[in-house]
């Protein structure tokens, strides 16, 4: 084996041990980012979910209420789903790292 073939294979394991620490690094990144969308989920689901509860209480279970209190409520109803949705999908773009070889 030349001097040539020697310094080719050298470059090529030090350019395959940069795109493994890059690899290592992303999947760091995608790890701690997968960690936050839970993270977000988690805490804007708990009080939603008592929004939405308390809002559809008072629309299902108290009459007589004024119209204006009712579309009020409605309002609060279809933001707080609307921002269920938002977290739904954000959790959808939520990803697992690639297996390590």
């Amino acid at each position: 084996m030349g001097d040539n073939d020697q310094n080719e294979i050298l470059e090529l394991r030090a350019t395959l041990t940069a795109k493994e620490q890059e690899i290592t690094e992303l999947r760091d990144k995608l790890e701690a980012l997968n960690k936050a969308v839970a993270t977000v989920r988690h805490d804007a689901n708990n009080p939603l979910a008592v929004v939405l509860g308390q809002a559809q209480f008072l629309t299902t279970r108290i009459g007589g209420l004024p119209e204006d209190v009712n579309r009020r409520l409605k309002v609060i109803e279809e933001m707080s789903q609307r921002i269920r949705h938002t977290l739904n999908v954000l959790e959808s773009f939520k990803q697992k790292p690639p297996v390590s070889q």
